[in-house]
């Protein structure tokens, strides 16, 4: 809903629902290599997500040559999801899909639910100057329910500067159509999944009619600190004969601290991993995009060429803590240490 309070001061109200719900059965019959009894599960999962936002924005132009917009608004995230299963690994009955049909002591279980909140308020605001010089300022504080109390408000700001310069000096001939020069500094705040702060015990697969309560195999983290990632980057966009050439450049250094990760831990402390803040990892590089249109009429052939690299160290580490062990999703291990 948008609502044009007077011809400069306008405010949006809005909400979104993102839901799903999924059940899904398992057979397997008997003589099956892996289930010679057979097997049978069924699960459900369940997904909610609502945001609700409101927007309230004030433009003016002040003369001509200015003109400057701000707006501020909150918002309110609430996401729910639940889930569960029941599988038996072996049947009574051939053909007979039906959990009660599960041989005894043969039936796993899970069940979990979860809910998270993050609150919001940000706000925003624009200057513009002859429409070739642009100043944008943005502030945002989220607090979450996923961080501990006096972790859980974080606030994130962020500044860009751009200017186009062939308008500012008129130019108007020449190979040159188009220049622009871009400076941007920003930060990013972020939190982690529900559940992350205490050790509870949960129920698993029964010993045969006895009820088996398990420990967490990770160790939860009640100190955990909101993520905040801070990046600089400085670019131009240059064009050239029209815009049949050009080249966009950008060179970037990002650091991220606090990052929140699940690390290796020795068996002998009873987890097999744990829950940290992972200190400070730096980001920097270069981004080069290369266009180009060498044939234009009533055929186009446009090219484009990409070059990019990025270089990462590592800062710090979480106190206490020399080196970690992390394994990439392609199996490749790798050893992280402090420079």
């Amino acid at each position: 809903l948008n609502i044009d309070i007077t011809e400069a001061l306008t405010l949006m109200l809005r909400t979104g629902l993102d839901h799903f719900s999924e059940q899904r059965e398992t057979k397997r019959p008997f003589s099956l290599k892996s289930n010679p009894k057979g097997g049978y599960g069924f699960e459900t999962s369940f997904f909610n997500e609502m945001n609700s936002d409101f927007l309230l924005t004030y433009k003016k132009a002040v003369s001509e040559d200015w003109f400057f917009s701000i707006s501020g608004g909150a918002s309110r995230m609430d996401r729910k999801t639940s889930g569960n299963s029941n599988f038996a690994d072996a049947l009574v009955v051939s053909g007979l899909y039906n959990i009660s049909n599960a041989q005894a002591g043969t039936v796993r279980n899970y069940s979990g639910r979860s809910k998270k909140r993050i609150n919001s308020v940000y706000g925003m605001g624009q200057v513009s100057y002859k429409n070739y010089i642009y100043l944008d300022l943005t502030a945002r504080n989220d607090w979450t329910s996923s961080l501990p109390t006096g972790n859980n408000s974080y606030f994130y700001p962020s500044a860009s500067l751009s200017a186009v310069l062939t308008d500012m000096f008129h130019v108007t001939s020449g190979p040159l159509s188009f220049a622009k020069l871009r400076l941007n500094w920003a930060q990013v705040g972020g939190d982690t999944d529900p559940y992350q702060l205490y050790n509870t015990y949960r129920f698993g697969q029964d010993w045969g009619v006895v009820k088996k309560a398990e420990l967490d195999f990770t160790l939860k983290n009640n100190n955990l600190k909101p993520e905040i990632a801070t990046s600089s980057e400085i670019g131009a966009d240059l064009r050239f004969f029209s815009g049949r050439l050009g080249i966009d450049a950008s060179y970037y250094i990002k650091n991220s601290r606090n990052q929140i990760m699940r690390i290796q831990t020795t068996m002998a402390s009873g987890y097999g991993g744990r829950w940290i803040n992972a200190g400070e990892i730096e980001n920097k590089g270069w981004e080069v995009n290369l266009t180009g249109t060498p044939i234009k009429g009533a055929f186009n052939w446009d090219v484009s060429a990409v070059f990019s690299r990025n270089r990462n160290r590592v800062v710090k580490l979480t106190e206490g803590i020399s080196s970690l062990e992390m394994n990439s999703a392609e199996g490749v291990k790798y050893l992280i240490r402090e420079g």
